[in-house]
């Protein structure tokens, strides 16, 4: 057998070592048997190229796309410690191009990014050393005995179990990338886009010119812990520095205490009683869309209810999904912010943006930063089970605290905009305390005011009250009414300048003719309960 020269025997290591390292990751998280199917796999592929090629460059260099999907697939498993399935195809499915980017500057997935490029480029350089014209066939008969033995052994492992030997083979670099694109990606960007629903468009039209529109959909906000509606601590120093730039909502209610109940109702416009997924045609998001309004989606909340109501903005971001899908908890909101500035800075002419946060969920302690802790202790309690009353209500403040920091980047940055533009803030729902209420949390079928008493406001820059003065004197006439989260739905929508056949005046507070619904039912805890309205003002 003659001698191999070094440049060979480097780029051959190097071009097995993916698929060695993704064979002893399954070996230890698989099994033997679906280790073995992917090696056959992914040995029929590098053996069909070398057949087709016959030369040693052009084998190598029409194995590098195998290569490349090998070394991506195993760095993946080591990193994630599972392969690529429905997580990472909602994040494919949900962010656009510049946020799929910014996945990989997470220091993880700067990592593996940093040491695939090194495998490429050392790979790629050494390939462009071999000889042009040498044969890719040099080995001898023993030598081509012994790789044909080891296959087979390899075989007969994998078929002891043939149905977990087939789930090894779809793992092959190859056969995982079609699987991928044709199985969660497909399905993900299915579900995303509403395919389960029956849309029907809305036929809307737009009355106003360029103009801007920012929903802010809050989490477990309780009016009550606001100090901009009275509250003992100042918990919103901020928004009550700029009081008379704001039309806050003395009376607003929740039409449910539950999330996936409430937020529903404020997007499609749909009360309790009336909001089943059979009922649902449309959102608001589709609503702007059809209006000619350029949507942002930018999720730190549960990306299910986007999903459920079948979101399908211009351009979604749920950073929520990729930090879980890094296994990591969620980040506080201020992860949204260069997301919503990039936005601002892209000029659209008419354009929405929404942003639901994660606002004052449990567990409070979590929503907000160190630094941000002002009332709560400095070592909050380690327990899962059982925490104070008054670490409860501290660190529900400190929530409160950076929800307020929160709003004022928004504000101030959407303040720099020389078109008309509006921000309007709405909780989910409220919360419960457990040293104001006897319980803490939210969702119960058995419920306090708290649960469904939200702060909602709208702001409204210089130039929007210049265009548009009736509007403004609208949001002030109604402040001091009952408004729903389904009245939302109509209510942004004039504020936006959108009609269309089902548009209903007396469902919006930016309307004179705004009525209250002092009827409708509410949820609790899913179940449909008697009104809790307090008599309209």
């Amino acid at each position: 057998m003659r001698k191999l020269p070094f440049r060979l025997i480097a780029v051959s290591a190097l071009c097995v070592t993916p698929y060695l390292v993704m064979a002893i990751w399954l070996i230890a998280h698989k099994g033997v048997q679906f280790a073995a199917g992917y090696l056959i796999a992914s040995l029929l592929v590098v053996g069909l190229i070398a057949v087709i090629t016959r030369f040693q460059r052009s084998f190598f260099l029409a194995h590098f796309p195998v290569f490349l999907l090998a070394t991506v697939l195993a760095l993946f498993a080591l990193v994630q410690g599972d392969l690529p399935g429905d997580p990472i195809a909602y994040v494919l499915a949900t962010s656009a191009s510049d946020e799929v980017a910014s996945y990989f500057s997470l220091w993880q997935n700067q990592r593996v990014l940093l040491t695939a490029l090194v495998f490429f480029v050392v790979y790629l350089a050494w390939t462009g050393s071999l000889p042009r014209r040498t044969p890719l066939v040099w080995a001898g008969r023993r030598v081509r005995w012994t790789a044909i033995a080891s296959f087979g052994l390899v075989a007969a492992v994998g078929a002891t179990q043939p149905v977990v030997l087939l789930e090894g083979m779809a793992a092959s670099p190859a056969a995982a990338l079609a699987l991928f694109l044709t199985g969660p990606l497909a399905e993900a960007r299915e579900t995303v886009r509403g395919g389960d629903l029956h849309k029907i468009p809305y036929a809307a039209v737009h009355m106003n010119g360029d103009e801007l529109h920012v929903l802010i959909i809050g989490e477990s906000a309780r009016k009550d812990s606001w100090s901009v509606y009275g509250y003992g601590r100042q918990t919103t120093p901020y928004l009550e520095s700029i009081r008379d730039e704001v039309i806050f909502f003395r009376h607003a209610l929740s039409d449910a205490n539950a999330t996936v109940y409430a937020v529903p109702a404020l997007l499609t416009g749909l009360d309790p009683k009336n909001l089943t997924l059979s009922t649902v045609h449309g959102n608001f998001v589709d609503l702007a869309k059809e209006a000619g309004y350029y949507t942002s989606w930018l999720v730190n909340n549960d990306a299910s209810i986007s999903y459920m109501l079948g979101i399908d903005a211009d351009d979604a971001v749920y950073p929520h999904v990729v930090y879980a899908s890094m296994a990591q908890s969620s980040p506080p909101d201020a992860v949204l912010l260069p997301i919503l500035r990039r936005r601002l800075a892209q000029h659209h002419g008419l354009q929405f943006i929404g942003l639901h946060t994660f606002g004052s969920h449990t567990r409070y302690l979590h929503r907000y930063p160190a630094a941000f802790r002002h009332f709560g202790p400095s070592e909050p309690s380690k327990s899962l089970v059982r925490v104070p009353d008054q670490e409860v209500l501290d660190t529900y403040d400190d929530s409160v605290m950076y929800t307020d920091w929160f709003l004022r980047q928004v504000i101030e940055a959407v303040r720099g905009v020389d078109v008309p533009a509006t921000i309007t803030y709405v909780a989910d729902h409220g919360e419960e305390l457990g040293l104001l209420d006897g319980r803490s949390g939210h969702g119960f079928p058995v419920y306090s005011h708290g649960s469904f008493s939200i702060p909602a406001f709208v702001w409204v820059n210089a130039a929007y009250r210049r265009a548009h003065p009736e509007k403004v004197a609208a949001l002030v006439q109604n402040r001091d009414r009952t408004v729903r989260t389904h009245d939302f739905f109509y209510s942004i929508a004039d504020l936006m300048g959108i009609r269309w056949p089902a548009f209903v005046a007396q469902r919006s507070f930016a309307s004179p003719d705004f009525v209250p619904d002092l009827k409708s039912p509410f949820s609790a805890g899913g179940n449909l309960v008697p009104s809790v309205v307090e008599p309209d003002p």
